[in-house]
This record gives structure tokens, C-alpha cells and sequence, in this order.
């Protein structure tokens, strides 16, 4: 809650910080690593996760995927873009802030296709099920150059199917029971 806080107090003093959208993910984003590294400790001290060099592929899966998500909500043609507006493609380019984005979605439902794999799990591929609305949602970015179209619902939707995917291939592998 401080460092939320402290971040806000930051964006109102730093016009740097307010402005460069590269700096603001750079110090806003430990706090999704922290929450992934916190969720991981909370079902670690309970026995229903494996040891730090179990769970980093697992963590770094889902801080992919929260990229993903941050990436892709915030497409937009630099040339639709008001003054004073900050996107991703503003810093990397149109072509860029996708290729980023995309990247990132395939590394976060690739590794987690790859460990259910090694796992043996059932569908281990479902995860993969979370880029259709991703690439549903680029496609529409590219198709759509002449003017804004809200990118956040596709990605949302890639969070929600990613997770769900995942829970799924999980409780499809294991015999787990709810007392």
C-alpha cells in the first residue's frame, strides 16, 4: 500500500516519471512480481506449491502474462494519440509495441504449456486457447489505423482465459479434492 502510495506521489512530482511510459512500467512493475512472489509464499507456507526453482517458471509465466495484458490494453496509433498521451507505441512504434506484446503472450502460455507438459497433465496445451482473443485484438488494431479502438476487453480476456486454462489443466491432472 506505501509503495502505491509513494508511486502516486511520484507521478505528481516527476513529470519525467509521469510522462516516460518506459520508466513508469519499469518502477510500477515490482509490484506484480511481488504479488506472484507473495501468492507463491502464501501457498508455499500451506504445502500446495513447490520449492523457488519449481515456482520461477511458473512466476515468470504469469508476470508475462500480466506484460501481455499491460502491453496490449494500451495499443493505440501513435498518429490517434492526443498531447500528453502515453502508449507503448509512442516509445517502440506501432510495429514494436506489437511485436512486444505478442512476444510476451507467446512466452507466458508457452512455458505454461510446457510445464504442464512435463508434469504429464491432461490438455497441457489450454493455455495456449488465451491468444485467440489476443490475436483477435491485434488484428483489429492493425485493421483499424484510422481510428481508436479500445484494446483492453481482448487482452482482459486473454488474462481471464489464461488463468481459467490453467486452473483447469490443474485440476484436470490432479486429484484434488475440496473439503
Amino acid at each position: 500500500m506505501a509503495y502505491g502510495l509513494g508511486l502516486l506521489a511520484l507521478e505528481r512530482a516527476s513529470r519525467t516519471f509521469r510522462e516516460s511510459i518506459l520508466l513508469n512500467l519499469i518502477v510500477t512493475f515490482p509490484v506484480s512480481a511481488a504479488l506472484n512472489c507473495y501468492a507463491w509464499l502464501y501457498l508455499q507456507d500451506r504445502a500446495l506449491a513447490p520449492g523457488l526453482l519449481g515456482a520461477l517458471p511458473i512466476i515468470v509465466a504469469h508476470i508475462g502474462a500480466f506484460l501481455h495484458f499491460e502491453f496490449g490494453r494500451k495499443l493505440k496509433w501513435p498518429h490517434l494519440s492526443s498531447a500528453g498521451e502515453n502508449g507503448y507505441a509512442l516509445v517502440l512504434g506501432a510495429r514494436g509495441a506489437i511485436t512486444v506484446c505478442l512476444v510476451l503472450g507467446l512466452l507466458a502460455t508457452g512455458l505454461a504449456t510446457v510445464l504442464h507438459a512435463l508434469q504429464g497433465a491432461m490438455l497441457p496445451w489450454l493455455p495456449c486457447l488465451a491468444l485467440i482473443p489476443s490475436f483477435l485484438g491485434v488484428q483489429t488494431f492493425i485493421r483499424q489505423r484510422q481510428r481508436h479502438r479500445n484494446m483492453k476487453p481482448y487482452f482482459a480476456m486473454f488474462l481471464v482465459v489464461f488463468f481459467v486454462a490453467n486452473i483447469a489443466v490443474s485440476l484436470l491432472s490432479h486429484d484434488i479434492t475440496f473439503d
